[in-house]
């Protein structure tokens, strides 16, 4: 049975999405992983399986993390249509941040999602429909509130927004200006409009 772990489970997560985070999954070591999270690789491996298998458990982690995030800061906004207005301006403001360019982290391997298991494609797809179902009850709730105009199909403009911001997480990895980054932001916005 082994011995019990002795270590925060929860924290060591956390640890290895931030280094899967930065370096991506093709990147990080077994080295770099046992690390940052101080473990062992015996303990490791009694805990996780694999880099893989512990890769799979981050990106769970992160998009919760980021879903849940999303979900309170809707549930806090003033209006829907200034959150869905937040979501796409934060991204110009985070790049001030010290880590401000990095992507998201699934984001960081989506070119190397092919080449790797249909469970990384899966929760990708996953993660996905969390954003977009997030930007659909916005979009509907500023329907309600008369900010978006209620002709507009909901589910079509969902999808919009979730890539489109996923599209700004790619094209700023690649060194965006601020400026051109705001240019793409006001278009993407004015879908909302009449």
């Amino acid at each position: 049975m082994g011995r019990p772990r002795e270590f925060d489970t929860e924290e060591a997560l956390d640890r290895a999405v931030e280094v899967f985070w930065t370096q991506g999954f093709d990147a990080t070591s077994l080295r770099d992983l046992l690390r940052a999270m101080d473990l062992s690789k015996s303990s490791f491996y009694q805990t996780y399986d694999s880099k893989g298998a512990l890769y799979l458990q981050c990106v769970d982690r992160y998009r919760r993390r980021i879903v849940d995030r999303m979900r309170r800061d809707l549930a806090r906004a003033e209006s829907a249509r200034a959150f869905i207005e937040d979501a796409f301006r934060d991204l110009v403001r985070d790049l001030d941040a010290p880590n401000g360019r990095r992507p998201c982290l699934v984001m960081n391997d989506s070119g190397d999602v092919e080449r790797r298991e249909e469970a990384v494609a899966r929760r990708m797809r996953r993660g996905a429909e969390q954003f977009e179902d997030v930007f659909r009850t916005a979009v509907e709730r500023a329907q309600r509130d008369g900010d978006i105009p209620a002709a507009k199909n909901p589910d079509a403009l969902a999808r919009y927004l979730m890539s489109s911001r996923s599209g700004l997480l790619a094209v700023r990895k690649a060194g965006a200006s601020k400026d051109e980054l705001q240019d793409i932001i006001d278009v993407t916005l004015s879908a909302l409009d009449h």
